[in-house]
């Protein structure tokens, strides 16, 4: 059971990254959402691709080692 819980917060993760990827243009005009690490630069381009690529990693080895 531990293994679902921590694949499903792994797979909101990813999309969240994506999300937050997509509309990092447009988030820079919405209050609530400024200061997020890429409406910021805090995070670059190739640190969220980095970190979403070890992400997917991990999920598609859990999916492919379940019976």
């Amino acid at each position: 059971m531990a293994i679902f819980t921590i694949e499903a917060l792994r797979a909101r993760s990813v999309g969240c990254i994506i999300n937050d990827f997509t509309d990092r243009y447009i988030d820079i005009y919405v209050d609530r959402t400024k200061a997020r690490t890429l409406t910021t630069s805090e995070l670059s381009k190739t640190q969220t691709d980095t970190f979403l690529a070890l992400l997917m990693c991990c999920n598609f080895y859990i999916l492919f080692s379940l019976p």
